[in-house]
């Protein structure tokens, strides 16, 4: 799924090829984003055995507060793009689609293949969705971004621009 995060990234491929879908932080206000329950990939096969197949747990949270504890756990959420930008890609865009989602349409959307013995740059808050066509191994090296330079400010203006996000609507 499309996301962005805070920390600067290098991305090598060792072997194989990876695709970067990229969106540059202005296009924040146009990208739809939204909260999804969190979950990881578990081997099935440590549940059942023969069963080889992989499912996806949902995490909770296990640091409650003592005031919100409940008689079942709080599940964790994380915040994800909903909207596919790679939809805007498409030679043919899908109408109906785009209808659901009519402002990505002014999304900027690029994609990048990287391959044997390259390297990507991929800057702090831009936007990233990331595939592979083949088996491939990566190495990526994370490191802080500065949150007192100018483009932190720009980002967060422009996230509060966004009339998709849910969460900063004015409540009633």
């Amino acid at each position: 799924s499309m996301h962005k995060d805070h920390y600067e990234n290098l991305f090598y491929v060792l072997s194989g090829q990876k695709v970067f879908t990229l969106c540059p932080p202005a296009d924040a206000p146009f990208l739809y984003d939204a909260e999804f329950d969190s979950g990881s990939f578990r081997d099935a096969h440590s549940i059942a055995e023969g069963n080889e197949d992989w499912y996806v747990a949902p995490e909770f949270d296990e640091e409650m507060s003592e005031s919100s504890k409940q008689d079942k756990p709080h599940p964790l959420r994380v915040r994800w793009i909903e909207a596919n930008v790679e939809k805007i890609l498409m030679a043919e865009h899908d109408r109906k689609y785009l209808s659901k989602f009519p402002l990505l349409h002014r999304t900027h959307p690029v994609q990048v293949f990287v391959n044997k013995g390259d390297m990507l740059y991929l800057p702090s808050l831009w936007f990233h969705r990331v595939t592979q066509t083949c088996e491939t191994v990566g190495i990526n090296y994370w490191y802080d971004m500065k949150f007192d330079s100018p483009l932190w400010c720009y980002f967060n203006f422009m996230q509060q621009l966004n009339p998709t996000n849910e969460n900063k609507k004015p409540k009633k």
